[in-house]
């Protein structure tokens, strides 16, 4: 999905790979659905266009930005975000509600070793976060920025 909203939104490929420090060909895939971002990537994109990055991830048509959109920002978000806070909000939920990668790894539809990387810092593409977030009932927004308020 997050490649039909790079569509949508009309954004040069490679443009944003400059931009992401990413490849052109790793840029395609995204637009073409063959994979997708890191959260980081799409957290970033997210932000320098004005879209939180539930907006990104979501099923729904895009509408206005929720923000001003800055495009001319996106390098400085790119290297600016780095790391999201997702994995630090993933292990403080996972301790908080007391459960196991084993039991919540098919919640997820992932295996549990995924999970304990993400419990490591590895960070999880935009779609596993996504979903990640929704078993937890909080916005993907949230959880990336460390904000663990339930929807």
């Amino acid at each position: 999905m997050f490649g039909v909203r790079l569509a949508e939104l009309g954004l040069q490929q490679n443009k944003l790979a400059e931009l992401g420090g990413v490849s052109p060909k790793t840029v395609f895939d995204w637009v073409h659905g063959l994979s997708d971002p890191l959260i980081s990537y799409a957290y970033a994109v997210a932000l320098g266009l004005g879209y939180d990055v539930d907006d990104l991830a979501g099923e729904e048509r895009l509408g206005k930005p929720r923000r001003e959109p800055v495009p001319q920002q996106l390098e400085y978000l790119f290297k600016s975000t780095g790391r999201t806070r997702f994995s630090a909000a993933f292990r403080l939920l996972v301790e908080r509600e007391g459960v196991s990668l084993r039991e919540l790894a098919p919640q997820i539809g992932a295996h549990d070793s995924t999970l304990g990387r993400w419990l490591a810092d590895r960070e999880p593409k935009l779609f596993w976060a996504h979903r990640t977030a929704s078993v937890f009932g909080l916005s993907l927004h949230a959880m990336c920025d460390g904000k663990l308020v339930r929807r």
